[in-house]
């Protein structure tokens, strides 16, 4: 779908969903001067143009049971559409994989991974390792947080 230009209200709504999902309509609209229904259409024309994609918590990591955050670069051995397919569906289904992204560079593939401890880190490691294609890993584990994930900045 083409980019569409966001107004001023538009980016407000996003703003404020973003930083807060739990807010109801009646409190957002009070918050962008808008009536209740007006403003329900704009956020529902937002979800249905794809903007809002979904609501959820964000978790905190170590208290939900994750000690362990690591960086992990792949490269696989050829960049075929079945192989792309394979590590799509492989890695959509691996719970501990919480971040994908491909590539243009060096590596192939960065994966965000979580786990209890060392000794279940590794063996995700070797899971990712032994999967079919995978050329070369890489990790990089995570001793410190400077800044989380906080939504992506609505743009001017």
């Amino acid at each position: 779908m083409p980019f569409r230009t966001l107004d001023r209200t538009d980016r407000r709504l996003l703003e404020l969903l973003r930083d807060d999902g739990r807010m109801t309509n009646t409190e957002v609209a009070e918050r962008v001067a808008l009536s209740p229904s007006p403003c329900l259409r704009r956020i529902k024309r937002l979800e249905s143009d794809g903007i809002i994609r979904g609501y959820g918590a964000r978790l905190d990591r170590k208290k939900a049971g994750w000690e362990i955050t690591a960086f992990v670069h792949l490269n696989i051995e050829q960049h075929r559409k079945s192989q792309a397919e394979y590590f799509e569906k492989e890695l959509a289904g691996m719970l501990r994989v919480v971040w994908c992204q491909a590539l243009a560079g060096p590596w192939d593939l960065l994966l965000q991974v979580v786990a209890r401890d060392l000794d279940d880190y590794y063996e995700l490691a070797q899971t990712l390792g032994g999967l079919k294609y995978v050329k070369d890993i890489q990790s990089t584990i995570v001793i410190g947080e400077i800044k989380a994930d906080t939504g992506v900045p609505v743009a001017p």
